[in-house]
């Protein structure tokens, strides 16, 4: 299930159920091909279907031994990836019933059965998502209950994940899973993330469609483009995977390259894709595509389907859309050193971005992302000296700005600072990040400089 295999597990669930027509794990991981196809697909028809078997398997776990480790672990797991999937759907309310659920049972179990590890992968990923919480907001989490740290929950999954390497645990995988979301999410360790995946013991990524698109998006998050392309060409042609996500990846990563070929992967996407996340994005990046090329009116022209789809609930869709209502058209030099730097080819981009005349630097806006940029490119060098310069240039300039240059600017001296080891610096520059102006992007760089100002604030 696990591996996405979705037909072969229903078979063998089929035979179990048959043979042992009392056990009731079945429905436990029949659960995991909801998750996995709700999450994906964010098919919202799709989700009105499964949504039913959510109760009809709570209440027959409900039947089950009420004295094993497994009763209230899998109510809680059921709870836990329904409360994932409303969130996604923005079904708020019942994500909070579900985590509360999730969270009581899962604190329950663990009290009476402190031994049993695979209450720890989620108890864990809860106790860190609640460590995020800025404290001015703790109240009213300690109000419902809910009490956790970054640390409590990372310390939780590796003891899982230690337990499992030296035992047979069913439930490695998984644990392994959930720790690289904390890592890039809530850790900020995108390194540490690649060290997960790439461990001999991760699973591989032939004929498993989550590993591969996991091995894939960890590869894009560290700059190893040319891999994540790898991969991501695999899963679509190899695994025959459902994922569509693999589509608009591919077509992001050939972008990188400043192939505008991506513009077909891209499209592919938009044109078959249910859901409504990212559907902005990639209508921008194929906008993207037509100006690398040359072509402004292809260009204005793409912006406007822009308008006719998809959400703003991620920051990407977000910017595609102001950018869309404003016909902002952006410098096509730093348009390239923006995407060249995403894809880790840094020579190429400080190249371009040496190439580009200061007098075509007209904005204030463009001047901030030039030292952003050219920040940025010295900080994943390892040129910490000369990437706190341009950084700290970055945030006189845009300081002021509605735009996320200076923001981040702000971030990543935080992380530089955390580094080494200076966490007062660190905090003062994640403190600075968080009372930036509203930009693009605001809300995913504020998660990053609230997890890191939770990390050096211990």
């Amino acid at each position: 299930m696990l591996s996405m295999r979705f037909n072969e597990s229903r078979e063998l669930l089929k035979t179990e159920k048959s043979i042992h027509p009392d056990n009731l794990i079945p429905l436990f991981i029949e659960n995991y091909e909801d998750f996995l196809r709700c999450a994906f697909n964010e098919d919202k028809e799709e989700f009105n279907r499964v949504y039913v078997h959510k109760e009809e398997r709570q209440d027959l776990l409900s039947e089950g031994n009420e004295q094993s480790p497994y009763y209230r672990y899998c109510k809680a797991q059921i709870a836990l990836h329904w409360a994932l999937i409303n969130l996604k759907f923005e079904n708020h309310t019942a994500a909070f019933f579900d985590i509360r659920k999730a969270y009581n049972l899962l604190t329950e179990n663990k009290k009476l059965y402190p031994d049993f590890k695979p209450t720890l992968i989620s108890l864990g990923f809860l106790h860190a998502i609640i460590g995020t919480i800025p404290d001015t907001y703790k109240w009213a989490v300690n109000l419902v209950g809910f009490h956790g740290t970054i640390t409590e929950g990372k310390q939780e999954i590796l003891q899982a994940i230690t337990y499992g390497e030296k035992n047979h645990f069913v439930f490695l995988n998984e644990a392994r899973y959930m720790y690289i979301i904390l890592q890039l999410i809530v850790l900020n360790d995108k390194s540490g993330a690649y060290q997960t995946v790439s461990h001999p013991g991760f699973p591989s990524h032939y004929g498993n469609a989550l590993s591969c698109f996991t091995k894939a998006y960890v590869a894009l998050k560290n700059y190893k483009n040319d891999e994540a392309i790898r991969y991501f060409t695999y899963n679509i042609f190899n695994n025959k995977s459902f994922i569509l996500y693999n589509y608009y990846m591919l077509g992001m990563c050939q972008l990188n390259k400043l192939n505008t070929d991506a513009r077909y992967n891209l499209k592919y996407f938009s044109d078959h894709f249910k859901g409504v996340n990212y559907l902005k994005d990639a209508r921008h990046r194929i906008a993207w595509c037509a100006l690398i090329n040359g072509d402004q009116i292809a260009y204005l022209d793409n912006l406007i389907s822009i308008l006719k789809h998809g959400n703003t609930l991620s920051d990407s869709d977000k910017s595609a859309q102001k950018i869309a209502e404003r016909k902002i058209i952006p410098h096509a030099g730093l348009l390239k050193v923006r995407l060249l730097m995403d894809g880790g080819y840094l020579t190429d981009a400080m190249f371009v971005l040496n190439s580009i005349p200061s007098k075509e630097l007209s904005t204030t806006a463009m001047q901030t992302e030039y030292s952003y940029r050219k920040g940025r490119i010295f900080h994943l060098q390892g040129k910490h000296d000369e990437a706190i310069l341009q950084y700290m240039m970055s945030i006189e300039k845009g300081k002021n700005l509605n735009e996320y240059f200076a923001a981040n600017a702000a971030m990543e001296l935080g992380t530089i600072y955390e580094g080494k080891k200076d966490y007062t610096k660190a905090a003062t520059y994640y403190r600075m990040s968080l009372n930036m102006p509203e930009s693009d992007f605001k809300n995913s760089i504020d998660i990053r400089s609230k997890a890191g100002l939770q990390r050096v604030s211990k």
